[in-house]
């Protein structure tokens, strides 16, 4: 009776432990800029693994960006400036280009999650190079004048409905 209840004891602990030493391996950034006088918005991200979505916003920001990433393996940047009514954002896995990957994530039970939201209404110019992962690319109705997209090994699912005048280029 006595090692039964030292076993479950035991076990209790183990279930809200672990839990918790997962969570400390990851941390949040979030950036978002309301519109100001952005006619136009350019938008470039270097996404290394993962999950990743960018979605058309519902709100009257620019951008929002949600990153969910764990600190031993990158840390991401995001950037904005406007130049000449142009929004320019960057979205980078590593604050500096030398940064190395610790790419040993197969038994990961973190994992990085980046949500990426634009504003649908504004000429948009993508780039996007997504590395390794799964995510999904919601297009459609949004205002994209250009799209260069380096799809590595990730599986991703674009949804779009092309507006007249847009220029895909796949690699």
């Amino acid at each position: 009776m006595q090692v039964k209840k030292w076993s479950i004891i035991v076990l209790f602990s183990l279930f809200i432990a672990a839990p918790v030493s997962a969570q400390k391996g990851t941390e949040h950034l979030r950036s978002s800029q309301l519109i100001s006088k952005e006619k136009a918005m350019n938008i470039e991200v270097q996404y290394a693994l993962g999950k990743f979505t960018l979605n058309p916003s519902l709100a009257e920001e620019a951008y929002v960006v949600n990153i969910e990433y764990p600190v031993d393996l990158f840390t991401p940047a995001v950037d904005y400036e406007i130049e000449d009514d142009v929004g320019y954002l960057t979205v980078k896995s590593n604050k500096d280009d030398g940064d190395e990957f610790n790419i040993d994530w197969e038994d990961r039970e973190e994992n990085s999650r980046w949500d990426i939201e634009y504003n649908p209404d504004l000429p948009t110019t993508m780039n996007l190079e997504i590395g390794l992962g799964k995510g999904v690319l919601e297009l459609g109705g949004a205002h994209i004048t250009e799209l260069d997209l380096e799809n590595g090994l990730s599986d991703m699912t674009e949804n779009t409905i092309r507006r007249t005048g847009t220029r895909q280029r796949r690699r």
